[in-house]
């Protein structure tokens, strides 16, 4: 990985996923994808819900966490998601720090926000997050970047698939909320 960052443009892309919501058989899950055409890192995951918190938003927020977690802080990536509101949380985030607990308070997933916070602040270095529209990877274009994000993204998408399949779901055991909602005794915020 750090030798191709020397040589060529490092794409990277994260997506959620949601399947069977409002049912008991409800799954958000979330996959990644590091330099899919060399290296090829990949990780996915399920994190714990109950019927009726199943949300895209959500578990595209886990897929940054992850990606941040993993990617070395000095290799720039071009690192691409197909959630609009994922991004501007991103970019609040790296512009100007979390918002006072009030506002945070205010907003959807306020835990996950912090959480992606503290993973983006412990790298140390931003990523550039970019939009990209979905399943369109084989849609010809002249545009070999818009290329190269397509296919990152298409392949975060199938690790978000693979991820419903996952035998252990990733629960915020992090305690990291000041006002932690809890419902019989699980952490839920």
């Amino acid at each position: 990985l750090e030798q191709g960052a020397l040589n060529r443009t490092i794409y990277s892309a994260s997506d959620g996923s949601v399947t069977h919501a409002g049912t008991p058989g409800a799954s958000s899950s979330f996959g990644l994808v590091i330099d899919p055409s060399h290296t090829n890192i990949t990780r996915n995951g399920k994190i714990t819900i109950r019927t009726g918190e199943e949300s895209s938003l959500r578990v595209e927020l886990e897929a940054l966490i992850h990606t941040y977690k993993i990617m070395p802080s000095h290799i720039h990536t071009q690192h691409v998601v197909d959630n609009l509101t994922a991004i501007e949380i991103h970019d609040m985030l790296a512009a100007s720090g979390l918002p006072s607990q009030r506002q945070l308070m205010k907003m959807a997933y306020h835990s996950t926000i912090v959480r992606l916070d503290k993973a983006m602040q412990t790298r140390g270095t931003f990523m550039d997050v970019q939009h990209t529209l979905s399943h369109l990877e084989h849609v010809k274009t002249a545009d070999e970047d818009l290329s190269a994000r397509r296919k990152a993204l298409a392949k975060a998408d199938k690790q978000a698939d693979l991820g419903h399949a996952a035998t252990h779901a990733i629960a915020d055991e992090s305690g990291t909320e000041a006002f932690a909602l809890y419902i019989q005794d699980s952490l839920v915020e």
